[in-house]
């Protein structure tokens, strides 16, 4: 899947950061392992940021032996992730900023606290918007552990610790930082807080589900209220409708023009429209459609998406995966994300219950387009596809519908 509109503005190549190294001498107890709803706080904010960066996600754990302890207890969600270790002990954060930057590829890294209950997108979206692509760091004054730090930062991080400067607002003025100014009211509606006590532990578990109810309501409305209204454009300029075999040339012409780009598909030379004929059969509009998206100006076929059964086992009958292809003319106006609701709309009637995506790591626009519509990074499977020469990841990414 392609459509980088979809994606929103994004800062190029953004990963993701946990601080984990720190002592909970104030807990009592390791904050990264505090259960929430029957998960450790770790689990929960890996798999928030999974969904929240395209990335690459590493976690600072202070010392090797905390990263095997965490590795442990994550078990198949630790897939993927970097746990590393400070080079330098004792040292804070920065020590776990300065090892989590080094581990990540070039770019842009959200950082949290392992103590951060709620992992704020709208907190990155300003962040990103802040940033531009040039800062090298950004933050809200006295909010250094909710902060977006490029890579660059790493040598100054080193030069605070070569130094013996272990505080982080010394890291963020090093680094010539853009520092935002916030209100608490600001600061509790991103999400801004830490639990750095029982006590607040304890309240945030009382507090935890009216709190959630109000937001995600508010959240709720708003969301369908911006996709009602895409929804409604797209209906007056495309229709989606079964495709038949005469459309299949088309199909494959599309599928055809993402071979070269090396980011949608694992074929490396365009495959002939007699080869996808098997293909095209095994489909059926009642359970697998195939659908096209057809241009009510000229009639043409803009892109078009398949349900195509998982593994191909009885058990999974109520799982397919969903493929999206679009037309080089027609992308980045939203026909993604059009095709995807579509997708979720029609799925009870299909006797779906659970949609996966098979995407390349390096594809972030659509890992990024699928994670707004909640899919999560249920799987990854590392350097399993060679490109022109390089190595690639390969993502599952999955929504249950019920």
């Amino acid at each position: 899947m392609t459509d980088s509109k979809d994606a929103g503005k994004r800062v190029p190549s953004c990963h993701g950061l946990i601080l984990a190294g720190g002592r909970s001498s104030r807990m009592g107890q390791d904050k990264a392992l505090l259960p929430v709803e029957g998960k450790p706080l770790l689990a929960r904010l890996v798999e928030a940021m999974r969904a929240a960066v395209p990335g690459d996600i590493a976690v600072a754990v202070g010392t090797p032996e905390r990263g095997a302890l965490y590795r442990e207890r994550l078990g198949p969600l630790s897939a993927g992730i970097a746990f590393v270790a400070d080079r330098v002990q004792e040292a804070g954060p920065v020590a776990g900023i300065a090892a989590g930057l080094a581990a990540l590829p070039e770019g842009y890294v959200y950082t949290v606290a392992c103590d951060s209950p709620e992992l704020s997108i709208r907190w990155l979206d300003r962040l990103r918007a802040e940033a531009d692509g040039n800062a090298v760091a950004v933050a809200a004054l006295g909010e250094p552990l909710h902060a977006l730090y490029h890579t660059r930062a790493v040598r100054f991080a080193e030069e605070a610790l070569a130094e013996g400067d272990y505080r982080l607002m010394s890291l963020l003025r090093r680094s010539d930082a853009v520092l935002l100014e916030l209100s608490e009211r600001e600061k509790a509606e991103y999400g801004l807080f830490n639990l750095n006590t029982p006590e607040q532990y304890e309240t945030y578990l009382s507090g935890r589900n009216h709190i959630m109810e109000d937001r995600n309501e508010n959240a709720a409305e708003a969301n369908g209220r911006r996709r009602m209204a895409a929804m409604t454009d797209k209906e007056e300029r495309y229709e989606v409708v079964d495709a038949s075999e005469h459309d299949l040339a088309r199909i494959v012409e599309i599928y055809n023009s993402t071979i070269a780009g090396r980011v949608v598909t694992a074929d490396l030379e365009p495959v002939s429209v007699e080869s996808k004929r098997a293909w095209f059969d095994a489909h059926s509009p009642e359970e697998r459609p195939i659908w096209i998206v057809r241009s009510k100006d000229d009639g043409e076929i803009a892109a078009w998406l398949s349900f195509q059964s998982f593994y191909g086992r009885p058990a999974y009958r109520a799982t397919a995966e969903i493929s999206i292809y679009i037309a080089e003319e027609h992308r980045s106006q939203g026909l993604g994300s059009y095709l995807i609701q579509k997708a979720i709309d029609a799925s009870p009637k299909l006797g779906l219950t659970t949609l996966v995506g098979f995407i390349f790591g390096h594809n972030e626009p659509s890992l990024a387009l699928l994670a707004k519509f909640g899919f999560q990074r249920w799987g990854f499977l590392p350097k399993v596809a060679v490109l022109d020469g390089v190595e690639r990841d390969l993502v599952i990414a999955g929504l249950r519908l019920t």
